[in-house]
């Protein structure tokens, strides 16, 4: 396991139960997949709004952030995707 897996096991595990049996079940997913699939995403930047989404979900990234995080990790700019991405 990579360091970076095991932050993300370790964050996991300090989750309450609910949350815990939330992100394992996966149904969060389908939807930020839908999500990518309406905004028109390359498929190289669904999986880092995934990720964006999960770091929030866990707790590793301040939700304050997030919006950020997906203009920088994405390409969007002023609340519209960067063209070629």
């Amino acid at each position: 396991m990579d360091e970076n897996q095991q932050i993300l096991k370790d964050q996991f595990g300090k989750l309450p139960q609910i949350l815990r049996d939330f992100v394992s079940k996966g149904n969060w997913s389908g939807l930020v997949s839908d999500i990518a699939k309406k905004f028109n995403f390359a498929e190289e930047k669904c999986a880092s709004f995934e990720n964006e989404v999960l770091f929030v979900l866990i707790g590793l990234e301040p939700k304050n952030d997030f919006a950020e995080n997906i203009r920088r990790e994405l390409g969007v700019v002023g609340g519209k995707k960067a063209k070629g991405g």
